[in-house]
């Protein structure tokens, strides 16, 4: 039952943190280009992706603690966890005081990295810069502990202390916008936000320690064997960190800044709805390496098609309605001046459903255990992406840079996970196939409805909302008439609710 309360309680967490992110990421933009000055923003979102850098430091310690100390809860070792969490710990310090200095030597290169020459607000963005990497290295220091926390199954105070330096970081920035504090709002309030997710979950683990009865224990020889993992994991998230946050400085490279802001505002919206999808693999992930612990191979493969189905279905309508509708909403949101174009938002769309695909069949593969072989083809994913992006950008623009995130996902990790499911839990194409052929009649049909609601003159952002409303209700209905599996599901849910509505003794009378 603990374990079961665990995992809704995760899923309840990341799935807020997505609502967050649509009120930090949506919400939020049109206070930041009304209080903060357009370039001014456009740089700041370039370096951000710098900011981002830093995490390289990090190199996964917290989600292979996650991992291995769930898999070493489900087999009840204390001993294996005592060492294995006071290895994390020293590994973790370690991690605060170099993402401390590395950040601090970055601040002083951001003109010279941005190409910003004489620009006269770059001491503003440097100290915004700096506050922001306080906030960021703290949180990087904190994702070792959050591993320990949600391996020992204690994910509800977690979840809670994440939520609330959440939302105190966003009233801190609507509070700084509104005296007049401009970018240096974004900077402060995610400083305060780094040092509360810190604080408050070393409380946590101090409580699961005790809680669990588990005491700290050094191995010099298991700490060894622990940090030789990471030379797989470093070379990894080095590569990917870099690889997934270049583009946005290549364009301020190649192209003209306000691309900055049109490519990062066109699929801003579309990135943090596709949270849902990949935050639900990862609150999986301590229950899974739990399972995979009691060599429980059989649940894991029922979550995997389970997730299969479902994922199918959100992606297919998310992606067509930010097909359809992605123009109107910018138009009343930001303004028309910030959508990115057509062409370029549908292969947005469609790199972000493959890159969510692949996400969340890593996290399946990770949950095994298969850390070395999750780290090597993301290791090559990165640099053929990084291959790719600089000759394709500079020849075909935005095209050519989304054009090379689709290529390099589709020669390596697409592939790549699904022969290594099929290995770790015995996962048949054909079972695969089976969920996949009821599909293709509603993507037709919805292919169809885009090409209708998208030639739609929208009169504001109510009808843009209204017709996506209306599209979701036909899309589900399509879905519905078409795929036995939901019928199945919907009559499922329609018994529990009658069952809980209706007392069992009533139904006896």
């Amino acid at each position: 039952m603990a374990l079961t309360k665990s995992t809704y309680w995760n899923l309840f967490y990341q799935y807020s943190s997505v609502v967050l992110s649509i009120v930090s990421g949506i919400l939020m933009a049109p206070l930041y280009l009304h209080y903060i000055e357009g370039t001014t923003y456009a740089y700041w979102l370039a370096s951000g992706n710098i900011l981002i850098w830093i995490t390289i430091i990090e190199p996964g310690v917290g989600i292979t603690l996650e991992q291995k100390v769930a898999y070493s809860a489900g087999q009840a070792n204390k001993t294996e966890l005592s060492k294995l969490i006071t290895s994390g710990l020293i590994l973790c310090s370690l991690i605060l005081v170099a993402s401390f200095a590395v950040s601090f030597l970055i601040q002083h290169y951001i003109p010279a990295i941005l190409d910003l020459g004489r620009w006269q607000y770059t001491s503003v963005l440097q100290e915004a810069f700096l506050w922001a990497s306080v906030g960021s290295c703290l949180s990087l220091c904190t994702y070792s502990l959050v591993g320990v926390n949600q391996g020992l199954q204690h994910t509800a105070y977690t979840g809670l202390v994440y939520l609330i330096s959440q939302l105190v970081g966003i009233f801190i920035t609507i509070y700084g916008l509104l005296q007049g504090w401009g970018l240096l709002s974004i900077g402060y309030s995610r400083a305060v936000t780094g040092i509360l997710y810190f604080i408050g979950n070393g409380i946590i683990l101090l409580y699961a320690l005790r809680k669990d009865a588990i005491k700290l224990l050094y191995d010099k020889q298991y700490f060894k064997s622990f940090y030789k993992i990471f030379s797989y994991t470093f070379a990894n998230k080095m590569g990917v960190t870099i690889a997934n946050n270049i583009d946005l400085i290549v364009v301020s490279r190649f192209l003209e800044p306000t691309i900055i802001t049109q490519l990062e505002l066109s699929r801003r919206p579309q990135n943090i709805f596709s949270g849902f999808v990949n935050r639900t693999t990862y609150a999986l992930l301590p229950s899974m390496s739990h399972s995979f612990g009691k060599g429980d191979i059989d649940a894991v493969k029922r979550i995997y098609i389970q997730f299969l189905k479902g994922f199918l279905f959100i992606s297919l309508i998310i992606s067509f309605g930010f097909i359809i509708f992605n123009e109107a909403l910018l138009q009343f949101w930001v303004g028309p001046e910030n959508y990115i174009g057509d062409v370029e938002n549908i292969l947005i769309v469609l790199s972000i459903v493959i890159s969510s695909y692949t996400y969340s069949n890593s996290n399946f593969s990770f949950s095994a255990g298969n850390i070395k072989g999750n780290s090597k083809v993301g290791i090559y994913r990165s640099i053929l992406y990084l291959a790719l992006i600089f000759p394709l950008t500079m020849y075909f623009g935005v095209v050519g840079l989304i054009a090379a995130l689709i290529i390099s996902y589709i020669t390596t990790e697409l592939w790549y996970y699904q022969l290594d499911l099929a290995n770790v839990i015995n996962l048949k194409q054909s079972e695969v196939w089976q969920v996949v052929k009821p599909n293709l009649i509603p993507l037709l049909i919805m292919t169809c409805l885009a090409f209708y609601l998208h030639s739609l003159t929208y009169r504001s952002l109510l009808h843009v909302f209204l017709v996506a409303f209306l599209f979701v209700l036909m899309a589900t209905a399509c879905f519905y008439f078409t795929v036995p599996e939901i019928r199945i599901q919907v009559g499922i849910l329609v018994q529990k609710i009658k069952q809980k509505a209706i007392p069992s003794h009533s139904i006896n009378r």
